[in-house]
């Protein structure tokens, strides 16, 4: 399985296509500032009419969760989708081996 996905200010998935407003930026700050994720998964034929499941976590670049204070001690990993399950079936028609894709957002 494939998965590309692009930071934007705005992301959104209307009649099976992907609209993206203002993508392709990795900077901000120092405020916080509004945004989307634009997820394109690309499904290989074979994987096709299966559940898949998705998992979107903010992971540092050693691999770690990023966490947001809590209650007390407590600290809470940033998950944007939390084991998500999916399937993506086989359209009537559709050429032996194309890749089936599936558009997601999270604003």
């Amino acid at each position: 399985m494939r998965v590309t996905m692009l930071l934007a200010d705005f992301a959104q998935v209307a009649e099976g296509k992907l609209t993206v407003v203002g993508g392709g930026w990795s900077l901000t700050g120092p405020e916080m500032t509004p945004f989307g994720i634009a997820i394109l998964v690309q499904v290989p034929w074979d994987q096709a009419n299966r559940r898949h499941t998705l998992r979107l976590e903010l992971v540092d670049a050693d691999g770690q969760p990023v966490t947001l204070p809590g209650d007390g001690e407590e600290e809470n990993p940033i998950v944007f989708l939390d084991d998500v399950e999916f399937e993506v079936g086989r359209p009537a028609g559709i050429k032996p081996g194309t890749p089936l894709e599936l558009p997601l957002a999270v604003n």
